[in-house]
């Protein structure tokens, strides 16, 4: 059975790991994330919420839930984009480039 089309490629398959700091985005998040799964050489999008609302948390877990290629880590607070960009470096199962 092939792969839902709303799904991220399998690691495998795939060698690029994106990295999305999120804080109060709004629409346009799950704009960023219905669009990656047309990226062949993405194999997983860790997404970091660095402060979004409720409502938002929770649709991105129903998200992650259904994707395991998504992966959704909470810093609590914002962090601000650095030291968020950083929390998700040892997230990422791809191989840092050199």
């Amino acid at each position: 059975m092939p792969e839902p089309a709303n799904r991220i490629a399998p690691q495998a398959a795939a060698s690029i790991s994106a990295v999305m700091v999120t804080f109060a985005t709004g629409p346009s998040l799950f704009r960023a994330i219905e669009s990656l799964p047309a990226q062949p050489e993405l194999g997983e999008l860790i997404l970091i919420d660095n402060g979004n609302p409720a409502s938002t948390r929770a649709r991105i877990r129903e998200l992650a839930a259904a994707d395991p290629q998504l992966r959704h880590r909470v810093t609590g607070r914002n962090l601000g984009f650095a030291a968020a960009s950083s929390a998700a470096r040892g997230a990422t199962r791809s191989r840092p480039a050199a």
